[in-house]
């Protein structure tokens, strides 16, 4: 848990305080991307949740986990900026992970993350040499 509250801080004895100091200080520059990473992940289980609550009573649910995949290239040298692969879920189906199968251009992979759905590869167009593969995601849905 993440306090920022100054109220909250002033209240906690001053072992817990130099805690929470500590905590902020070593808070990776991209805190705010893990922080929203964290919200995706509660949607999805909060999402998993819901398709186990409509489950008819008596019935045991099955967890199916099925992998997607998409095949994408990159050209060398291609206009600055990103270019994004990505592996869709099915509507019925949260994305619970993923990964890739390239050869070069992993030097030119600056993320990989879930989003809508998805499992996304993110490029930096400078530095992806061309060439293609195949991005995978994780689908999961109870049944």
């Amino acid at each position: 848990m993440i306090v920022s509250s100054s109220t909250t801080v002033a209240a906690a004895d001053s072992q817990t305080h130099g805690r929470f100091l500590f905590l902020s200080q070593t808070l990776p520059d991209n805190s705010q991307t893990i922080i929203k990473r964290i919200g995706e992940l509660q949607k999805q289980i909060d999402e998993l949740k819901r398709q186990t609550e409509t489950l008819p009573a008596g019935t045991p649910g099955k967890l199916i986990v099925t992998e997607r995949s998409a095949s994408y290239s990159l050209q060398e040298g291609g206009s600055p900026g990103f270019t994004e692969a990505k592996a869709s879920c099915n509507s019925d189906e949260v994305v619970t992970g993923g990964g890739y199968d390239m050869h070069d251009q992993a030097q030119g992979l600056k993320a990989q993350h879930a989003s809508e759905n998805a499992w996304v590869l993110v490029f930096d167009n400078g530095l992806a040499p061309s060439g293609g593969g195949t991005v995978f995601a994780e689908c999961a849905k109870i049944s």
